[in-house]
């Protein structure tokens, strides 16, 4: 976990290639960890900085590249991430492939932004 909060707290100050390299890092070694926390805190991060271009950077490196699976939690802040740069069309499209992979709408925040974003 101290290697994830590192991570996070790195994001939050806008060092990207920094935390570009520690996550080449985590693909080129066994991490035997469950990697969602650090998917969803990064992109948690990305959301704060309103900052939807590096929320899908780190969505493509660590879900497509890496092959984390994604949980609600994550898929709430890469929704978040859209919402808050005025993107209710992409958040809206985050939920349905949230739902789609049959996951649920479990947490109240992204219910009602979901809805807000299909009006």
């Amino acid at each position: 976990r101290p290697y994830t909060i590192y991570v996070q707290i790195l994001e939050s100050n806008e060092l990207h290639s920094q935390v570009d390299k520690l996550l080449d890092k985590i693909n080129s070694i066994e991490w035997q960890v469950d990697k969602t926390p650090l998917l969803g805190g990064l992109i948690d991060r990305a959301a704060s900085n309103k900052n939807w271009r590096r929320a899908d950077e780190l969505w493509h490196n660590l879900v497509v590249e890496l092959g984390i699976e994604p949980n609600s939690l994550c898929y709430n802040a890469y929704a978040k991430a859209h919402q808050l740069c005025g993107r209710p069309d992409v958040a809206a499209d985050v939920v349905d492939e949230m739902l789609q992979k049959g996951l649920k709408l479990d947490h109240g925040n992204i219910t009602v932004d979901y809805a807000e974003n299909l009006l």
